[in-house]
């Protein structure tokens, strides 16, 4: 791997690199042509005496440069000019010089752009780089994968500023500092002498000035570390301290301790202010020194004045690029030092990961037979071992391995599999090395489901078609009907077909279901009335206040999109808040809440915070209790304190509030007509800012942001029925069912978001997910470890029943959990352990009829 930035920032931009370096030269140039012209400005018409008479010209732009007598005076003609009067010239003049410099500006921020550009095209080659020997790796080099990826991050993320600047800073401020040297010269050797000694000072003073600065900052830090650590540590003694009498003996050492990093302090300070000092001599001397030279050679005519001022200017110009150089100069020790830093990470990867390219095919689509010869494996995650062990198994064929637990016939699933690479000997499908297969190829002709299955923050979707190959996604429609058949197959289509009944049904599943929509609807109330059981379900009216939902929904009388109106936002929001004063509801509702809050915390009081009668059939989180009880304890007392965030809290549990559900008695006909009132008004008033925020209830159309189930209800369930959700959920399930929705649901649940990250957890186990990612890929050769714990007898026997089912003429080779009968499958291979804690493991053939 590459250890110099330069190298690396060149070999990954050339082409943008080879521009920058032009556009530097074009910025040389251009700061050559101000100097030019601003010295003929100020020679030819502020002090010259070129235009004496009203009516002379004068050559604009003739650029010529007097050479020092050293090499042989004279002058060299650049360019003869364009002849102009007085005037004219004056306006040309200044107008190239405003043109100069905003070219000189754009040019800069020209460089800046393709410096970031290429910056950026360098990290993510270095990034993509180490990402690929990462995903390349044996799976027994996971923990030197694990230290790449982190300098993925980190470790890539510090060289960016240095790869940035890496060419472009020589390659455009070089030119630059050239130039102006060269600007120098042709004045008089001595300025252009005076130019690079400057330089070369200022060059060598920062590099130390750096280094003291960071070392008083080293030392800083350092002293801070120590004197807390110090104090911590006293902390932890003060009984002893107290009892020992050592109070002033720890004052003294640590005194002594603050002295020493006093002097330290003082040391590293007096080197830094020394090197300020040779510097600001420099930048202050160096000026001071030019004026006096330049001056005199004014003086004796040597220079001219337009010369002696665009040498001054020249001066300053030449001080940023040599500070962006010296800067430069440092970043570039630094990429050194995080290269090598990476390199020694991915090095690391490389001595254990580092794999030859395979592309080992199968002599025909399906393999006939697997061999296994002298293998002896590891798993270094289990601690189990498989040594010595020599099989043959026709196929296809449904195989069981069957041992006690330790006993290796999990690691020779994961060998057969791919997850774990041979220590010693060989397995051969059809004669063919697995380990001489891509990773790609060996996957979908040979799968494996195993104990360490991965959850991606996506959608279920995304999680159960990772790994399939692309051929098999690109028509969605067949791969969902592949994926449904698969939910099947494994068992678990139920609990996604819940998850799309209940979630959202989003813009992009709404274009399909909303057509189905209204018949969708009447087809429920007519099932649900056909079993008599209509007043089950209190449907949405919009002059109707609806009893078993919240005050909050019978406000909006709609689904909150984003969190503008989510619940837990909703007592504080500005614009309801301005519906409820506008209504008279804040003190009602107030109220209310209150009530709820007293009966709540007496209902609660003495149970603990962690019992799941609190979550279950509280007001309020056992987070949210305390605040509560506190709110309660200051009305008891007629604390006026925090008034607003008490009304806030109150409010917010009498939105949460449903009658038919709680039964406190605090909602009447009164106040229900009220509350319908709030909601015409926050139609109403609701500014198009907002509109976004909620989708409204409307009898016709679908509401995406509901779920398929509330959409098809179009109402709420009745709470004081006994078993009306069951009853009503079962009804719509009929109807989608004769309406021939269900793969529709089942879709809207492959969408449905899910991932460790997000706090969703997957209605389907992990290691089930991993089964349907195998069967997914439709392989030749499937291979289960650990898919069956926690299962029942009857669930597992249940699964491998399907799975031999779905997988005819295919082969399924799967460890067996203690407890099932070895001939549920063709032929079993047993494995014993002998009594010992890592064995070796004995593999022989049985029939299991």
């Amino acid at each position: 791997m590459e250890r110099d930035p330069l190298r690396l920032a060149w070999r990954s931009n050339r082409g943008l690199n080879l521009v920058i370096a032009l556009v530097g030269l074009l910025l040389a140039v251009a700061v050559l042509l101000f100097l030019g012209v601003l010295a003929t400005l100020i020679d030819d018409v502020l002090i010259g005496g070129r235009f004496a008479d009203i009516d002379a010209q004068a050559p604009f732009l003739r650029l010529a440069f007097g050479l020092p007598a050293v090499f042989g005076g004279g002058e060299v003609v650049v360019s003869e000019g364009i002849l102009l009067g007085r005037d004219a010239y004056m306006a040309a003049a200044i107008a190239t010089l405003i043109a100069l410099i905003l070219l000189q500006v754009g040019l800069r921020a020209l460089v800046s752009l393709l410096a970031a550009t290429a910056a950026s095209r360098a990290t993510n080659g270095l990034r993509k780089d180490i990402f690929g020997r990462i995903v390349t790796a044996r799976p027994s080099a996971r923990d030197e994968a694990e230290a790449a990826a982190r300098q993925i991050g980190e470790g890539v993320g510090r060289l960016a500023p240095v790869l940035r600047e890496a060419l472009a800073v020589p390659l455009s401020v070089g030119p630059e500092i050239l130039v102006i040297l060269a600007f120098g010269f042709a004045q008089h050797l001595s300025i252009g002498l005076l130019f690079l000694g400057g330089a070369i000072a200022a060059a060598v003073l920062m590099r130390p000035l750096d280094e003291a600065r960071a070392a008083l900052g080293l030392v800083a830090r350092d002293g801070d570390r120590e004197s807390g650590r110090m104090a911590q540590e006293a902390a932890r003694r003060l009984p002893a301290i107290r009892i020992h009498g050592t109070g002033e003996a720890e004052l003294a050492g640590f005194g002594a301790m603050l002295a020493r990093l006093s002097a330290r302090q003082v040391a590293q300070a007096r080197r830094q202010i020394g090197l300020q000092a040779l510097v600001a001599i420099v930048r202050y001397g160096l000026p001071a020194l030019f004026i006096v030279i330049a001056g005199n050679l004014a003086a004796e005519r040597v220079l001219s004045a337009g010369g002696f001022v665009a040498a001054l200017f020249a001066a300053f110009l030449m001080l940023r690029p040599v500070d962006a150089l010296t800067r430069w100069i440092a970043g570039q020790r630094e990429g050194r030092a995080a290269l090598e830093e990476l390199a020694r990470a991915v090095g690391s990867l490389n001595a254990r990961g580092e794999r030859r390219r395979r592309a080992a095919r199968l002599p025909q689509p399906s393999p006939q037979r697997v061999g296994v010869e002298g293998l002896t494996a590891f798993d270094p995650h289990s601690g189990h071992r498989l040594e010595g062990v020599d099989l043959t198994l026709d196929l296809p064929a449904h195989v069981a391995l069957a041992g006690p637990p330790g006993s290796g016939a999990d690691v020779l699933a994961a060998v057969l599999g791919g997850a774990l690479d041979p220590t010693e000997g060989r397995v051969l499908f059809d004669g063919v090395d697995v380990g001489e297969m891509s990773d790609g190829y060996r996957a979908a002709v040979i799968a494996f489901a195993g104990a360490d299955p991965v959850m991606l923050d996506g959608s279920l979707r995304d999680n159960l078609t990772y790994g399939v190959p692309p051929d098999l996604t690109r028509d969605k429609d067949a791969c969902d009907a592949r994926l449904i058949a698969a939910l099947k197959l494994v068992g678990v289509d139920a609990e996604v077909y819940s998850l799309g009944l209940n979630g959202a049904v989003g813009a992009h599943a709404a274009a399909r279901l909303a057509p189905f929509i209204a018949d969708a609807r009447r087809a429920v109330r007519e099932e649900l009335a056909s079993d008599g059981t209509e007043d089950l379900v209190d449907p949405f009216a919009a002059e109707r206040y609806n009893r078993h939902g919240t005050v909050a929904e019978n406000i909006l009388f709609g689904v909150p999109v984003g969190d503008t109106f989510e619940e837990r936002r909703l007592a504080r929001n500005p614009f309801l808040r301005a519906v409820l004063e506008a209504e008279d509801l804040t003190r009602p509702l107030t109220e209310m809440g209150l009530a709820i809050a007293t009966q709540m915390v007496e209902m609660f009081a003495g149970i603990p915070d962690d019992n799941a009668l609190i979550e279950r059939f509280s007001f309020f989180s056992a987070e949210e209790r305390g605040r509560y009880e506190g709110l309660i304890a200051r009305r008891a007392q007629r604390r006026r304190s925090e008034q607003a965030e008490d009304r806030d809290l109150l409010i917010a549990l009498a939105l949460r509030y449903v009658e038919t559900r709680h039964r406190l008695g605090l909602l009447d006909e009164a106040l229900e007509a009220r509350l319908v009132a709030a909601r015409r008004t926050f139609a109403r008033l609701l500014p198009p800012g907002l509109a976004p925020a909620i989708e409204f209830w409307e009898a016709e159309r679908l509401c995406s942001a509901a779920s398929l189930s509330d959409n098809l209800l179009f109402g709420r369930v009745a709470y004081d029925i006994a078993g009306a959700e069951e009853r009503v959920h079962a009804a719509v399930r009929r109807v989608l069912a004769s309406l021939d929705l269900d793969a529709e649901v089942l879709r809207l649940g492959l969408s449905a978001r899910v991932g460790p990250r997000k706090g969703l957890v997957s209605p389907v186990p992990d290691r089930l997910v991993d089964l349907i990612r195998c069967l997914a890929r439709e392989p030749q050769v499937l291979v289960v470890s650990h898919i069956f714990d926690g299962m029942t007898r009857s669930d597992a026997e249940a699964l491998i029943g399907r799975l031999r089912q779905g997988l005819e003429n295919r082969s399924l080779v799967a460890v067996l959990p203690p407890g099932l009968p070895e001939d549920c499958l063709d032929r079993t291979v047993h494995f014993s352990r002998a009594g010992l804690a890592l064995p070796r493991a004995e593999a022989e053939m049985a029939d299991g009829s």
